[in-house]
């Protein structure tokens, strides 16, 4: 097993017993994020596709995205979705790594938390930076997290500029 591979499935660890809400997210939105179509497919991170090779609930696109068949085991899930509806912001600053959660926009079609900051609990806030802390060690991740980071910035920044 290949070090990303690893870190996904710790991370996947310190994410797997807890949610953005006290309560099942999905009853704001009629679980649309799970309802699986090729419009609503979560980016999969560098190797995670090896994960669901076997997975009769999920379906791969170009390796890259993956698509849920509408259920799916919630330790199965994608590392995507166990992140969902935040995505870290990486910085460095006097030498630290500063991770900063940002609603991921990408998704405000369908999920009403990602309308605004701190709609989700701080035990999620802190789990989601404890696994982003384990998965930045690999350099493939970290560049894939910062490439994502900066198309939410380019969308945040459209945004903005559209509402004015």
């Amino acid at each position: 097993m290949n070090t990303n591979i690893r870190l996904i499935l710790k991370a996947k660890e310190i994410l797997r017993n807890t949610t953005p809400l006290p309560f099942d997210c999905g009853t704001l939105c009629e679980n649309l994020c799970c309802k699986g179509s090729e419009d609503v497919g979560m980016l999969l991170f560098p190797d995670e596709e090896h994960l669901y090779i076997n997975s009769g609930n999920f379906e791969i696109i170009d390796g890259k995205i993956i698509v849920c068949k509408g259920h799916c085991d919630r330790d199965e899930r994608p590392l995507s979705c166990m992140l969902y509806p935040l995505f870290p912001v990486i910085s460095e600053e006097s030498g630290k790594t500063r991770i900063r959660l940002i609603p991921d926009i990408r998704g405000s079609i369908i999920c009403p938390l990602t309308a605004e900051e701190n709609l989700v609990t701080r035990d999620f806030e802190r789990a989601v930076r404890r696994a982003v802390r384990c998965l930045i060690v690999s350099p493939e991740h970290r560049r894939f997290i910062d490439n994502i980071s900066e198309e939410l910035s380019e969308i945040y920044t459209l945004r903005n500029l559209l509402i004015k």
